[in-house]
């Protein structure tokens, strides 16, 4: 993963909806919080998109940006965006070469394998065909990254440390 001091990698971020970012001529503009998360399937990713919301607010009074970066399809982000009315933009990541860039590896062996476990209890046990399918790359790691206006990452964390993300963005914008 991407550390302190590291300077982003060129690419673009392109949301469900919105205008694209391209890394790192659009950090001009202001520094960047990056939410890397798994597929918006899991209650996971959307307990974490709830926090995020709240988390929203007080970022853009602080003058940062916040984009979050999901495994989920493009069909299925942009779903998810307009039915739980998202206030930030949301990239979908299905073949995870942004993750790639961002240093944030695949999810763990055991997520895969606990997924696919209950999928298969769920289909033995004569549950109706479709329910709880989980989409490939639901279970990857979390992580968040804080990218300023030079360039370079001023604080990254795997997990969902928002609160911990909030001050290093505020911090980096007062610098």
């Amino acid at each position: 993963m991407l550390r302190s001091g590291d300077l982003v990698p060129a690419l673009e971020l392109r949301p469900a909806f919105g205008r694209a970012l391209s890394l790192p001529d659009d950090l001009e503009d202001g520094p960047l919080a990056v939410v890397c998360l798994g597929g918006v399937s899991t209650p996971d990713t959307r307990a974490a998109v709830a926090t995020l919301q709240e988390a929203s607010a007080e970022l853009d009074r602080a003058g940062v940006r916040l984009i979050a970066i999901s495994t989920s399809a493009l069909a299925r982000v942009q779903d998810f965006v307009s039915r739980f009315h998202v206030l930030f933009p949301v990239v979908s990541d299905a073949n995870t070469r942004l993750r790639e860039q961002f240093g944030v590896g695949p999810g763990a062996p055991s997520d895969l394998a606990r997924g696919l476990a209950r999928d298969v209890r769920r289909l033995s046990r004569g549950g109706p065909w479709g329910r709880g399918w989980v989409e490939p790359g639901a279970y990857a790691p979390a992580a968040c990254l804080v990218l300023s206006e030079k360039g370079e990452v001023v604080w990254s964390a795997e997990g969902i440390p928002f609160e911990a993300m909030v001050e290093a963005a505020r911090l980096s914008r007062s610098e």
